[in-house]
């Protein structure tokens, strides 16, 4: 990934390949507040060589290690399922995504704990994912999955109403 600045934006771009540069383009910057900082640090490694002194050896300067700071407003890209304009600097922090292109939905006897999905979807969710419940009639609920045995997935936490058959589960 590289990071360049100008002034109150900063412009975040993945590099096709290690090594290889690419000039961001206008999608890829971000509106930048006041508190942005980056810094350019290296390790300091302790060197514990006996020399013929007796003081303590020079440390040696070890592998670079980058630091930035910044703040930013958490807003949807508004398009259900694809990422944020800053969605490179969370996959950056946070490691691997994982994309849901496709929306899912209930079936019959889903419960307040458990939501109960066609045969063979249970292989799509797994243990922390959350999961986006489009309940028109209940509300809009956003629940982390516990576990998933089959194709029942215990939520973490319980929603208000069972879903009913046919419930979309958000991409």
């Amino acid at each position: 990934m590289s990071i360049t600045t100008r002034s109150s934006v900063l412009a975040v771009k993945v590099e096709p390949s290690e090594g290889v540069l690419t000039q961001p383009g206008a999608a890829d910057y971000l509106a930048m507040q006041d508190d942005m900082e980056m810094s350019a640090e290296f390790e300091n490694l302790e060197n514990a060589e006996l020399k013929n002194s007796l003081g303590k050896a020079k440390p040696i300067t070890g592998s670079e290690s980058p630091s930035a700071s910044f703040s930013h407003y958490l807003r949807h890209s508004g398009v259900e399922g694809q990422a944020p304009n800053f969605g490179e600097i969370l996959k950056a922090g946070f490691g691997a995504e994982v994309v849901a292109s496709t929306e899912y939905d209930t079936v019959a006897a889903s419960t307040v704990s458990v939501i109960k999905v066609d045969a063979g979807e249970g292989v799509n969710f797994e243990r922390g994912q959350s999961v986006l419940v489009k309940d028109s009639a209940n509300g809009y609920s956003i629940r982390p999955v516990e576990s998933v045995s089959g194709d029942d997935l215990t939520l973490g936490m319980n929603l208000e109403n069972a879903p009913g058959v046919g419930i979309a589960l958000g991409k």
